[in-house]
């Protein structure tokens, strides 16, 4: 490796340890290994968004009262070019938050799915789809101008969109997340709270941040109806959002038995493996009743 190389380790080093911190990099440096796959991840993020080597996973989400899916999480995979494997973002997030490379990462998922989204619409299929943002878009200046440019670009109708940011990264940045979704909001689109409950001030958020539905926590919900703690939490928070006005997503519904006890406690949708896996474009190419598209180049490029 040349001393780029070891320049780059030395910098995900100094900034995994925290702000205001440096480290001297040395080739017997234990961290060798660890900081080595982070650059390869690096390298591997940048050349996906240069080669749209991304694609996008959508998993179903059920509205309970109806027993219908018309409700969509977009998620994204890194796609190998050159073996066609695919890997999980658990692997790549938060290396691409450290290396400044998550906003872009954010706009090529809201590109893909919002032109997906408008298709389907088009076509007579009343769907919604839900958009994973980082915590790091909060700041980003370009977000509203650009989702501005792509609801008018692609003639989607807004009221399909909803914008998911987990509990925690609303929280560590309060103002200015609560900016971010007054004006998403003002464009016509949802928002919603993701991984809701695990915060010990999490009911204070409910009133504080303008979203339109809380997702709440999967780990209250994978166990619901063999744990009476959870049953009795769940119950609380459902009858608080409830009577706040906002919709209720359970993740991790993983059998039947829990689905019909959330039903019973009034949630609205429910998300798991029980309602299904998430899965390639392609294979609900019979269902949404398109061919699924080739990858194209960049819809939108925003300076």
């Amino acid at each position: 490796m040349n001393s780029w190389g070891f320049a780059d380790l030395a910098m995900y080093k100094a900034k995994a340890d925290g702000k205001s911190t440096y480290h001297t990099f040395s080739a017997d440096d234990n961290t060798q290994d660890q900081l080595q796959t982070r650059v390869f991840w690096k390298h591997e993020i940048e050349r996906a968004l240069q080669q749209n080597n991304f694609v996008l996973h959508f998993q179903p989400i059920l509205d309970i009262e109806s027993d219908k899916v018309k409700h969509y999480e977009v998620l994204i995979r890194l796609r190998n070019p050159d073996n066609g494997e695919l890997t999980m973002p658990g692997k790549f997030i938060e290396i691409a938050e450290q290396a400044g490379l998550i906003n872009r990462i954010d706009h090529y998922v809201m590109q893909r799915a919002i032109y997906k989204l408008a298709e389907l619409q088009k076509s007579g299929m009343n769907a919604t789809f839900s958009i994973n943002l980082s915590g790091a878009i909060a700041d980003d200046p370009l977000l509203i101008p650009m989702l501005k440019q792509l609801i008018k670009s692609s003639g989607v109708r807004p009221e399909g969109l909803i914008f998911e940011i987990t509990e925690t990264a609303a929280v560590s940045n309060l103002q200015q997340a609560k900016k971010m979704m007054i004006d998403i909001k003002s464009l016509g689109c949802q928002f919603a709270l993701d991984d809701f409950g695990a915060g010990f001030s999490s009911f204070g958020y409910i009133r504080e941040l303008p979203v339109d539905i809380i997702k709440v926590d999967g780990i209250f919900i994978k166990n619901l109806d063999q744990n009476a703690d959870d049953q009795l939490f769940v119950k609380a928070l459902i009858d608080v959002a409830k009577g706040m006005g906002k919709k209720t997503t359970a993740e991790f519904v993983e059998n039947g038995n829990i689905l019909a006890m959330l039903k019973d406690f009034g949630v609205d949708h429910a998300q798991g493996y029980h309602i299904g896996r998430p899965k390639p474009e392609s294979d609900y190419a019979e269902e949404w009743g398109l061919a699924p598209d080739k990858l194209e180049e960049p819809l939108l490029q925003i300076n």
